[in-house]
């Protein structure tokens, strides 16, 4: 898949965990353990959230497919809550980045 934007790739990847979610969610629900409240998502990419929430963000998106926008469809049913995050908050940026000493050290210690 090409993503035409830094915005779009990740409103895709996004989308890929958002399946994954709603995934889990279900499995839980089965072994009868129900989520009321929706399941936080971490996106640090304000594009991507706008995205998600204005179906007519603008013309630069009218060529992404259907299938990613379940992302706003699952905000609407409650099930998903995305929720912005600075680049500095992302502690995955541990195990996919090359990292400066203090920044690594400052992000263990989150963990």
């Amino acid at each position: 898949m090409v993503a035409y934007s830094t915005a779009e790739a990740e409103y895709i990847t996004t989308y890929v965990a958002v399946k994954q979610m709603i995934w889990l969610r279900k499995m839980l629900n089965d072994l009868d353990f129900d989520q009321r409240s929706p399941t936080e998502l971490f996106c640090d990419n304000t594009s991507a959230k706008a995205i998600s929430k204005n179906s007519v963000f603008h013309n630069r998106t009218k060529h992404m497919k259907i299938k990613f926008h379940a992302i706003r469809q699952f905000q609407q049913e409650g099930e998903l809550e995305l929720i912005y995050c600075t680049s500095k908050e992302q502690l995955v940026d541990l195990f996919t980045k090359p990292l400066a000493k203090d920044r690594f050290e400052d992000l263990r210690e989150r963990i």
